[in-house]
């Protein structure tokens, strides 16, 4: 099930202070360490060891209620908001309101990213290929790499009935089972945001059955187009402390890019460092038409890699942020010294 329509908030002046107050507390909370808020929240730094993109995504849970009441099926919502802030809700065909205010908050929570390398981007269009860092990858892209992109997406972030079970495996089924519980409830809560901002964003949704084929077309159109393509493709096993195994059939779209345009397609390595707040890219690598797709495809997968690990290590000592969900205790160092 996706959004196709929405609704428009229209606050008075002293209701909107409320909201205000939120996200004022909370952007100000990221200029100091471990600063208690005027909401009486503890939220700590990006640089703590206790800050994780699920921190920002609980604080997010208000903007979640918002969207959740800006559903007309979801009637609870809509008395929660009507009683505690006294919103007057109105029809309208778009959405761009909604998510420009979700996408504001979060802008307002996520700390700034600088981008180093941008000129290493060929000029029309390439794939570039990162570590996901739980969510920092995708949330440092889409607020600071430039609207010149498209970024693969799960296609279950994009659809409300599906995102409640992917969110819980992928986030939270690693965290002690006592949590099980509460973190359900926040995937069923975080569902309209999930679908409010993934389907309004420069997304490409990602399939695995038949409906593939969608993604593939969809990523083809945008790069002769010149856009570029952002993909996160690690997966659970582990390479080395800086990246997590590459899934590889992605590599494929550079074939099918030749064939219709007859022109070799570049590979951007990419390094987002949260800690270090900047993202690296690194030197294209790129696609031999004349090589056998299987064995350009090994290489392609594997100098990536390499190239991310390489742009992680040589970067000054800190903490990597891991493709799983980890204790904080156990996230690897970029290198010894």
């Amino acid at each position: 099930m996706f959004i196709t329509g929405s609704k428009r908030l229209q606050i008075n002046r002293g209701r909107a202070k409320t909201l205000c107050l939120v996200s004022i507390c909370m952007s100000s909370s990221l200029d100091q360490k471990e600063r208690t808020s005027q909401l009486g929240l503890r939220i700590p730094h990006p640089e703590s060891n206790h800050f994780e993109m699920t921190d920002v995504l609980l604080y997010l849970l208000f903007s979640g209620i918002i969207n959740f009441a800006l559903q007309s099926r979801f009637k609870s919502g809509m008395r929660l908001l009507k009683n505690t802030l006294g919103i007057v809700v109105m029809d309208t065909k778009k959405t761009p309101a909604a998510y420009r205010a979700v996408k504001w908050i979060v802008r307002a929570l996520f700390p700034k990213m600088r981008v180093e390398g941008l000129e290493n981007i060929p000029e029309g269009g390439a794939i570039i290929v990162g570590n996901h860092a739980h969510a920092y990858g995708p949330f440092a892209v889409e607020l600071y790499l430039g609207s010149n992109r498209y970024t693969w997406c799960a296609a279950e972030m994009m659809n409300l009935k599906e995102v409640p079970a992917y969110t819980f495996q992928d986030f939270w089924s690693m965290k002690p089972r006592y949590t099980h519980f509460f973190y359900r409830i926040v995937s069923y809560l975080i569902a309209p945001l999930s679908v409010l901002v993934f389907n309004n964003a420069n997304t490409i949704p990602v399939y695995h059955d038949a409906r593939v084929m969608t993604t593939f077309r969809q990523t083809l159109r945008f790069l002769r187009e010149g856009k570029n393509i952002v993909i996160f493709p690690e997966h659970t096993v582990p390479r080395n402390n800086i990246v997590y195994d590459f899934q590889d059939r992605f590599i494929d779209v550079a074939k099918m890019y030749y064939n219709q345009t007859r022109r070799e397609l570049s590979f951007v390595p990419m390094y987002t460092a949260p800690r270090l707040k900047k993202m690296i890219l690194g030197k294209p690598i790129r696609y031999r038409a004349d090589v056998p797709m299987g064995e350009e495809r090994r290489r392609i997968c594997e100098e990536l890699m390499e190239a991310v690990t390489r742009l992680g290590r040589s970067q000054p000592k800190h903490i990597v942020v891991p493709y799983a969900v980890l204790q904080q205790k156990d996230y690897p160092y970029n290198r010894d010294a």
